[in-house]
């Protein structure tokens, strides 16, 4: 049996959200409780809810939507990194790490905790601008954060976001790897498949 580590977060009512961004709400439609033959409820929330993916189109202006992403992008060897940063990933904190052959890397940082609270929390660790560009030039194809977004709160200017997408790198935000140590993973990473999406919340796995 193969262990496998959920890194989602689960939908609900409630649940943490981007300040600005609709908030998830979850309706029974029909109850059998009430004579009806099943259980259907609706859902409603934005395209960047909970673990999601934001394609380029996210930011740039007729940038390729969620379903041009390769699924040979979502799915593969995985690299988890701990970093024990207090605000920003930095260029000069990724360096420390062997990247060689990394296509997929996952940042696990004090952000993992803060679900537990429900609370949004403002100062959370973000990947600044040089951070994102050393990726890049890495050849990295996919990156992933443990909180809403992978650039500071507040930054209009959305420089992480900007220089990642721009360089074709897929982004997930919002996993959760409080339970999964640094090291080398197979992650399998299925979004919602949204015609021309500008996002899509997702499912995502680890496993070795």
């Amino acid at each position: 049996m193969r262990d496998f580590i959920d890194i989602s977060i689960p939908i609900h009512n409630g649940m943490l959200s981007w300040p600005t961004d609709p908030k998830v709400e979850i309706l029974s439609f029909k109850d059998q409780s009430s004579g009806k033959a099943s259980n259907v409820s609706t859902l409603s929330m934005g395209t960047h809810t909970g673990t999601h993916i934001d394609p380029p189109v996210h930011f740039l202006s007729g940038g390729d939507t969620l379903d041009d992403i390769s699924l040979n992008v979502l799915i593969g060897p995985a690299k988890v990194v701990e970093l024990d940063v207090d605000r920003k990933i930095t260029a000069a904190d990724i360096m420390v790490h062997d990247l060689t052959g990394v296509k997929r890397i996952l940042f696990k940082t004090k952000n993992s905790r803060l679900y537990e609270g429900g609370e949004f929390v403002k100062e959370f660790v973000y990947l600044s601008k040089d951070g994102a560009e050393y990726l890049v030039e890495q050849e990295v194809r996919l990156v992933g954060i443990d909180y809403l977004s992978i650039d500071e709160y507040g930054n209009k200017d959305a420089p992480a976001h900007h220089v990642l997408l721009e360089g074709n790198v897929t982004i997930i935000e919002s996993i959760d790897l409080s339970l999964a140590t640094a090291g080398e993973y197979e992650l399998v990473c299925l979004p919602l498949r949204v015609r021309k999406g500008n996002g899509g919340p997702a499912r995502a796995v680890l496993f070795r």
